[in-house]
């Protein structure tokens, strides 16, 4: 979409405030299925939640050119993208949870979130010759029937091979394998018994997954805008072509992905030499926010990127590579506070964390005819202050410790004030009984 948004928006007129909005309705289904999704892998298992998600997000994908003669149309259909899309991370980070060991947590989520980055940089490669030569049009229709394909792969070849070949990891994976013994080890995962109440109350007052989902707010900010207007950014500044506007628009992801590549196996290496879990993703994440940070306040410096282009194009791909770093530290850390509830958590803390593409890609659009196309103002400089915030949130409160739910899972506060509210009272904790007569 960051792609054919640009031709979308010259055929159909739109301001930036329009193409903003185009882009962000798609975070708004995203936001919605995130705790939905979170229970649901946990409890049936992310494995079988994938090609769901992926089947959804791939049928509305393909209808937004159905859709998208008329505003309301193509925002519902963008919407139902992200509500398919909203049910893949908590699927795979449910699939880490229940299959990897600590030690090797940091390695299989950079693998496997690294995806992202591949993806990215595919579909970049992708879309501007399908554009030239078949319309924006094609751009959904192709990936729509790529991911419809890649759905049916998976439920009807993957998880039945794995089945075949280690029942065991299979049952660990919530697939029915048909076999009792091999079902009896769901046992030794890390899921949740299906009897078991989920501790809501004890993860909203837990100061290091409040941390988490500030962080995952900063992350999300710094990808979600970034991306959306990546490719305006260089056509518009720097007088690029489509294609030139997308070129270059595939050297933060590739950088991501290098970095990505090296992260996963470098923290776990870390941790067989002593370090504490703690503080490999303390480093990580504050490297993830704080490296990025300052790239992206130089660039906000340059008042006309294209007078200094090179630069600006590595300072970019230096913030959006080096935060991929957030993988060893964001993405592993649900699992450390509790592997059992992992989907649960990051559903949370992704729907804290889609807040940034419903509101800040929409915001940097009005922002930017607000300042009259000043990037520095409207992108860059907001986005390097909300890293600084988020890497001294999880620095502060961010810990690796698993935790205690049940020793914190009584009515918040909300409840006791909206409980006595009803009853006539004032919210007010009651007073301390009278002292006992001697």
């Amino acid at each position: 979409m960051s792609v054919a948004i640009i031709p979308m928006a010259s055929e159909f007129g739109w301001s930036s405030s329009t193409a903003g909005l185009v882009q962000s309705a798609f975070f708004a289904g995203y936001a919605l299925t995130q705790i939905p999704a979170g229970y649901l892998a946990a409890r049936v298992g992310g494995a079988r939640m994938l090609p769901l998600g992926v089947g959804v997000w791939s049928a509305a994908t393909a209808a937004v050119p159905l859709l998208a003669p008329t505003l309301p149309g193509l925002l519902f259909a963008r919407v139902a993208v992200g509500l398919g899309e909203g049910l893949a991370p908590t699927a795979a980070t449910d699939v880490i949870a229940r299959a990897s060991p600590p030690a090797g947590r940091a390695r299989m989520t950079t693998f496997v979130f690294g995806g992202l980055h591949a993806g990215s940089l595919l579909g970049l490669l992708a879309a501007p010759p399908l554009i030239d030569a078949f319309g924006w049009a094609a751009v959904f229709y192709g990936f729509g029937a790529v991911g419809g394909l890649w759905a049916v792969w998976w439920a009807k070849t993957v998880l039945p091979g794995i089945a075949s070949t280690d029942p065991s990891l299979a049952a660990a994976l919530g697939h029915d394998v048909g076999s009792p013994s091999d079902a009896a080890a769901t046992a030794k995962t890390a899921s949740p018994d299906p009897s078991d109440r989920v501790p809501w109350r004890a993860f909203l007052r837990s100061p290091p997954y409040r941390a988490l989902a500030a962080t995952h707010f900063a992350n999300n900010w710094l990808h979600y805008v970034l991306m959306a207007w990546l490719p305006t950014f260089f056509t518009q500044t720097a007088a690029l072509t489509l294609s030139q506007a997308s070129a270059a628009a595939l050297l933060p992801p590739a950088a991501a992905l290098v970095v990505a590549t090296v992260a996963g196996p470098a923290s776990d290496a870390a941790l067989t030499r002593g370090w504490t879990v703690e503080a490999a993703r303390k480093a990580a994440q504050g490297a993830a926010f704080l490296a990025p940070a300052a790239c992206l306040t130089l660039v906000a410096g340059w008042s006309l990127p294209a007078d200094n282009g090179v630069a600006t194009l590595a300072l970019i791909t230096a913030a959006l590579g080096l935060s991929s770093m957030s993988l060893v530290g964001l993405y592993c850390n649900h699992a450390d506070l509790d592997p059992r509830y992992a989907p649960l958590l990051l559903g949370g803390t992704t729907a804290v964390g889609a807040i940034p593409g419903v509101l800040g890609v929409a915001a940097t659009g009005a922002w930017l005819d607000a300042s009259h196309g000043d990037w520095g103002l409207a992108m860059f400089v907001p986005t390097a202050a909300i890293l600084v915030a988020g890497a001294a949130i999880f620095t502060t409160w961010g810990s690796a410790d698993r935790q205690d739910w049940a020793a914190d899972d009584g009515p918040l506060w909300i409840e006791t004030a909206w409980a006595s509210w009803r009853k006539g009272g004032d919210g007010a904790p009651p007073p301390p009984p009278p002292p006992a007569a001697d």
